[in-house]
């Protein structure tokens, strides 16, 4: 089972993060982006946490942030998925998990898709 390994503090602070947010959905006051962004890592993770990857005998082109985080570096180079490939080509984007839809990333992404789908054709 691939899971997503985060220290207690972070646990705590996730936990905090979820009954602040609640506390502001009971008052009907929105919350930050910064708030609902952390209850979409909580989800991510309680759901990723039940699900059972399986093998994949495909060929796999993964796309990692330069500056990974703390959590992601944990998970290994291929971020977990190394046990499930069985063949894994790795594309380092520049900035972090945070930036990697923002330009320049996006832009240094999109041009490595379309190289690999033109190599792959």
């Amino acid at each position: 089972v691939l899971r997503y390994p985060l220290s207690r503090g972070r646990l705590k602070k996730a936990e905090a993060e979820r009954q602040h947010l609640n506390r502001l959905r009971e008052q009907g006051i929105r919350a930050s982006a910064e708030l609902r962004e952390a209850e979409l890592f909580w989800n991510f993770t309680a759901a990723s946490s039940k699900y059972e990857f399986k093998p994949y005998d495909g060929k796999v082109t993964l796309f990692k942030a330069f500056n990974a985080s703390r959590e992601f570096k944990m998970l290994g180079k291929y971020l977990g998925w190394s046990p499930f490939l069985a063949e894994c080509e790795l594309c380092i984007v520049p900035g972090d998990h945070a930036t990697l839809m923002q330009e320049p990333a996006i832009s240094i992404a999109g041009s490595m898709i379309k190289y690999k789908l033109a190599v792959e054709s």
